[in-house]
């Protein structure tokens, strides 16, 4: 019922049909941001959502690349589709580009968010099956 509900809502919040269903998968959630916490008038909403977007959408289209989200910016709010722990990344790296940080220290932040979590996966993909306490006497 609930997966019913954010699908609803990720439509209403311009998102794709298909990129809405998504969220039938378990590990896939949606996360609504506000962009009137970070503005008060309609010119301060229209420049933080210029941020977000980049020059022909480029800073949404690498936020999306680099965390294996999808984003869209409607109205006055930010909504992304993603795995709990990339949909955090990307959240992260968006509040920091409302917030004013340059775009090129996100980006920094971004590449090495990912770095980390590839490292993590090849780590976790390689630990031998039945390994834990194998070591001890």
């Amino acid at each position: 019922m609930w997966k019913a509900r954010d699908i609803v809502q990720a439509i209403g919040r311009g998102f794709s049909p298909q990129r809405a269903f998504t969220l039938l998968d378990d590990e896939i959630y949606l996360r609504i941001i506000s962009l009137e916490e970070y503005g008060n008038t309609p010119n301060q909403i229209r420049r933080l959502k210029g941020r977000v977007i980049g020059q022909g959408g480029k800073t949404r289209r690498n936020i999306e690349e680099l965390t294996s989200t999808f984003l869209t910016i409607f109205g006055n709010t930010i909504a992304i589709i993603g795995e709990l722990e990339n949909q955090q990344i990307a959240l992260t790296a968006i509040i920091r580009l409302l917030r004013g940080a340059e775009h090129s220290s996100v980006y920094r932040y971004l590449n090495d968010q990912r770095r980390k979590l590839k490292r993590q996966r090849q780590q976790e993909m390689w630990r031998p099956v039945g390994s834990e306490g194998a070591d001890k006497p």
